[in-house]
């Protein structure tokens, strides 16, 4: 806070620097002098608020949060998720892992003053600023009070009020008027002429308006001395402009001149808040050189270098870079905010994971298992797996859970009995060709052709390959958010991500390179590789069906059934995985929220995957529910 308030005084004496220079011109030019120091009162306030929120990290009020870069929602691959994912379990909580910048280590000492200095700034500028705000409330409610006794007359077709001593000035803000004191109707009638002109002047020109703008200002920020003398420069601008609309007008300077004297001979000062013939009699003096000086038309000339000084200073008081301190500041701050969204993060996860494992029933121990798991192993690995094990021995029959049981013991790395999994596997989904894509893997890694064209065979004898990400889906969103109690937006995320997760991708690049990138060696290697190919082509997601329908597209003729079959569903996997969307963002965003926003943009898709468990069609359902067209006409 110190180091903002030192900040904003060094930019506010740069801007009255460059105001005052500024002035120069305008009086070279005969124009309003008050411009500048209007638009210095309100630059001193927007530069270094502008420069100051920029260099806190996070802190720009310009900033529109985007949605959670969590879930593979709208128009993302998951593809690209797959391809990021090598091992098949990253996903973005690789961020939320990330080790939280500490700020540097401070003495305690050091903490302790730093904190007290800024509290009593604080203090001081609350109590100056509450002291400031009273006097000009208590004194406007003074004035206003006491101008209901002052009877209004009509003075030289003029309307006035008039008081015992208060005058010549402009009283007021929402109807300002002209009050005058009692004796001032007993000038000449040629020296009213003249006041009562400067009045109307002030009142045409809105004067009393801009000098209490400033007065609010200064007093908000009260320790900023160059602002007070701006607005001080702005109170004698406002006069002197005054008296030049008034000499314009065709009254003689020397008449007018006069006038100012033997007025502020006899008048009190003007209270604050008012506009009147002067503000202070120690520039009474000043005001009578103007009126009384001839014009220079050599001015406007040797006013030049003003023009480049004054772009230099104003140059400078806009790019001075905010200090250091508040840079750091704001990066403490960053550090501070993702600490408590750590915190945060913990406790739902104690939440959520409480909840689930209360229920006890196999989708809340699955969902346990991989809600906020964290990558790539998570500390509780080992735990988190026997909650799969619990889920997997309660539904027996169910292939999905051991397929997780399967994926999640191969990802943590753990010490399981991968050989039953396998089998069992095997004995619950006999068509599903994935569950041989290890021993293919394994065999890869061997380079052992006998076991290589055991495994392709294998796969080429089942119907489909399934990864049963798409069909889990649904299953661990609605155990997250109805027995879980998570939000919409985690429930979402963890339960696609652990979709991404399920996908075996090393051993399809096993697939890919016996198969498609090097070709099959002979007759007997690309008669397995062809009927596998075949087998991924009705595979249960994205990657899948693209890396068998590319291969088959290579390993059968273009002419034959099967080359065609494989043209058309590389081409229609390849049209629905780029144009696959929900409606655009809309002005609603910023109104719904984040939260609400999101679920808007996913509910269509995740509808879309309980109904169908594979991935294309739940994309091709979303799709026509968008009314956009789910094939293409296009040749591949």
């Amino acid at each position: 806070m110190i180091g903002a308030a030192a900040y904003a005084l060094l930019i506010a004496a740069c801007v009255a620097l460059t105001a005052w220079l500024a002035e120069r011109i305008l009086a070279s030019l005969r124009r309003p002098r008050r411009i500048a120091w209007l638009a210095a009162l309100a630059a001193s306030l927007v530069v270094p608020a502008w420069n100051l929120v920029g260099a806190l990290p996070g802190q720009s009020p310009l900033e529109i949060p985007a949605p959670p870069a969590a879930a593979p929602a709208v128009g993302v691959s998951k593809r690209a998720i797959a391809r990021s994912a090598p091992n098949a379990i990253r996903s973005d909580t690789e961020e939320r892992a990330s080790p939280v910048p500490q700020p540097p280590p401070r003495r305690l000492w050091t903490r302790k003053l730093i904190w007290r200095l800024q509290f009593a700034f604080g203090i001081a500028w609350a109590l100056l600023t509450a002291g400031l705000l009273a006097r000009l409330f208590l004194t406007s409610r003074q004035l206003i009070q006491r101008g209901r006794e002052w009877p209004v007359r009509l003075l030289d077709e003029v309307e006035v009020g008039v008081s015992e001593d208060l005058g010549p000035a402009v009283l007021g803000i929402l109807r300002p008027r002209i009050i005058v004191p009692r004796w001032f109707e007993q000038e000449p009638p040629g020296r009213r002429a003249l006041v009562l002109a400067h009045e109307r002047e002030h009142l045409a020109a809105h004067d009393g308006r801009w000098l209490l703008a400033g007065a609010l200002l200064v007093a908000l920020f009260p320790w900023n001395l160059p602002l007070w003398w701006q607005w001080r420069r702005l109170r004698l601008a406002v006069e002197i402009d005054c008296d030049a609309r008034v000499v314009r007008r065709g009254e003689a300077p020397q008449a007018y001149g006069s006038a100012l004297v033997e007025i502020a001979a006899r008048m009190s000062p003007a209270p604050r808040g008012a506009t009147g013939v002067f503000e202070r009699r120690s520039q009474l003096e000043r005001r009578l050189r103007i009126v009384l000086a001839s014009p220079r038309r050599w001015w406007r000339y040797a006013a030049a270098p003003l023009y480049a000084l004054t772009a230099l200073s104003a140059l400078a008081s806009a790019t001075f870079p905010a200090p250091p301190l508040n840079a750091a500041l704001g990066k403490h701050n960053q550090a501070h905010r993702e600490f408590l969204m750590n915190l945060r993060e913990r406790a739902v996860e104690r939440s959520v994971t409480a909840r689930l494992l209360a229920n006890g029933g196999p989708d809340a121990l699955a969902a346990a298992a991989v809600f906020m798991s964290g990558p790539p192993i998570p500390p509780n690995a080992r735990d988190r797996y026997g909650w799969l094990a619990k889920a997997a021995a309660k539904a027996p029959n169910r292939a999905d859970l051991v397929m997780m049981k399967l994926t999640y013991c191969r990802a943590w790395k753990l010490n399981c009995d991968l050989a039953s999994l396998h089998a069992k596997l095997r004995r619950l989904d006999p068509e599903n060709g994935a569950v041989w894509l290890d021993d293919l893997g394994a065999a890869y890694a061997a380079r052992d052709p006998t076991r290589i064209n055991a495994a392709l065979t294998e796969i080429g004898n089942a119907q489909r390959a399934d990864s049963d990400g798409t069909r889990l889906v649904p299953v661990l969103y609605h155990a997250l958010r109805d027995i879980g109690g998570a939000d919409f937006a985690d429930a979402y995320a963890w339960s696609a991500g652990n979709a991404g997760a399920m996908l075996n991708v090393e051993p399809l690049v096993a697939l890919a390179d016996l198969c498609a990138d090097r070709g099959p060696p002979d007759a007997t290697r690309t008669n397995a590789c062809r009927r596998a190919l075949l087998v991924f082509e009705h595979g249960d997601n994205f990657l899948y069906a693209a890396v068998g329908s590319a291969g088959a597209t290579r390993l059968w003729p273009a002419d034959s059934p099967e080359g065609r079959a494989a043209r058309a569903i590389h081409r229609r996997t390849e049209y629905l995985e780029r144009h696959a969307h929900l409606p655009m963002p809309s002005p609603a965003y910023l109104v719904l929220g984040e939260a609400n926003y999101f679920e808007r943009m996913v509910m269509p898709i995740l509808r879309a995957e309980t109904e169908y468990p594979r991935e294309q069609d739940a994309w091709r359902a979303a799709l026509i529910a968008s009314r956009v067209t789910p094939d293409t006409r296009i040749l591949f």
